[in-house]
């Protein structure tokens, strides 16, 4: 698709919205301001109780990658903005599931300037039914100079010999969608490569398919 954009000379753009999530936003802004210093380690935790999926999903082995994973480790590498060097990965499906292997996940990521990063995932997850419809997700940026935590709309900044404090996400003045949309229409008006292109798109589909083979390489 990216070739066929390129030699049509049109725009093609991925809606990564997640990205854009004023959570995630704000935690690239600090860290790219260098808040945190030289980020180390990023841990990424995210859960899910069984819930009705599509069946064109449910049907593939490493759902919880292609249906979440993919939304979440596009935003770390987002977040980064570092190129992935190194992929292993394991899926799994936990003992009482009943989807098809690959329910679960678990990764680790090396970046090109030695940061590593731990991702699990799970569609099989139990005990908070009621908390954000069966949902959890947790971030957490460990640099030289402090540590972010980023729990879905909340973030808590803990720096070196400081206090820890909440950090506020800015108002939401225009939606993931709109940030999208807006820049399809330049890319239209003017030529400007999206930020969300599909060519950038294309080093996370990169990251999503190096996670399913490295699993699909290990024994069990």
């Amino acid at each position: 698709m990216v070739s066929l954009a390129d030699r049509a000379g049109v725009p093609l753009l991925v809606a990564q919205n997640y990205r854009y999530m004023r959570a995630f936003r704000t935690a690239r802004r600090l860290i790219q301001a260098g808040t945190l210093g030289r980020i180390g380690m990023v841990v990424g935790h995210y859960y899910r109780v069984p819930h009705a999926m599509a069946a064109s999903l449910s049907s593939l082995t490493d759902s919880v990658l292609w249906g979440m994973g993919i939304h979440h480790l596009d935003v770390i590498r987002y977040i980064l903005r570092t190129p992935v060097t190194r992929v292993l990965a394991d899926s799994f499906t936990l003992p009482w599931g009943t989807l098809l292997n690959g329910a679960s996940i678990q990764t680790m990521l090396t970046f090109e300037d030695a940061t590593r990063a731990l991702y699990s995932a799970s569609y099989e997850s139990s005990g908070h039914e009621v908390l954000r419809r069966g949902q959890e997700f947790y971030l957490r940026f460990v640099g030289e100079r402090g540590t972010l935590h980023v729990c879905h709309r909340w973030l808590v900044l803990c720096e070196n010999g400081k206090l820890p404090r909440p950090v506020r996400r800015g108002s939401r003045n225009v939606t993931e969608e709109r940030i999208l949309l807006d820049q399809f229409e330049r890319a239209l008006a003017g030529g400007e490569e999206a930020e969300s292109s599909g060519r950038d798109n294309l080093q996370t589909m990169a990251v999503v398919e190096a996670c399913r083979r490295s699993a699909a390489d290990r024994p069990g």
